[in-house]
């Protein structure tokens, strides 16, 4: 979901619909994604490589567990 400030709407958001449980862990995975870049930088520098390793590792972690807890 995102919130916008447009003075015709004040408070307006929109949001996107995920039809299956993988496609709300893809986009729950990007916005990690994204935490991890911003925490990482502290949003004072660009994400060197070093740090896109960190979370690739971190994300393939997350969807490696989310991939064991929904094997059927």
């Amino acid at each position: 979901m995102e919130f916008h400030e447009i003075e015709e709407l004040p408070g307006y958001c929109s949001g996107m619909v995920c039809c299956t449980p993988k496609e709300l862990f893809d986009l729950l995975l990007s916005d990690y994604e994204n935490h991890l870049e911003i925490k990482l930088t502290k949003e004072h520098r660009n994400v060197t490589e070093e740090d896109k390793n960190e979370i690739a590792a971190l994300c393939q972690f997350r969807l490696e567990k989310w991939e064991k807890g929904n094997a059927r």
